[in-house]
């Protein structure tokens, strides 16, 4: 499998068992073999040296700017080792939840 020959290239790599005999990878380790934990900010966000999960937003930067920013680590992730990482948690505010009069669907 893709994840079994992403794990024999950095044995470091920790993997979890998923439904129909897939592999989760940590997205978190992979965002930090990429060094985006140590890459200063970036248009005021940067991720948190604590967990590369968190993206910190100290500029105060619009929703935009923090989804482009996450959307760069997302395609260096997938440029390096293969690996498309998905957005999970809900985002609020922006054009794709927003009905034609610009309330949050």
């Amino acid at each position: 499998t893709k994840a079994a020959a992403l794990r024999r290239r950095l044995p470091e790599l920790k993997s979890y068992p998923a439904a129909d005999d897939f592999e989760k990878l940590s997205a978190a380790q992979l965002i930090d073999l990429a060094g985006w934990k140590e890459r200063s900010a970036q248009g005021g966000v940067r991720v948190w040296p604590k967990q590369p999960l968190v993206l910190i937003n100290d500029a105060c930067e619009s929703g935009e700017v923090v989804l482009d920013f996450a959307g760069r680590i997302q395609d260096d992730v997938a440029a390096r080792f293969g690996v498309q990482l998905e957005i999970e948690p809900d985002t609020i505010g922006f054009n794709d939840n927003a009905s034609d009069d610009g309330t949050i669907a």
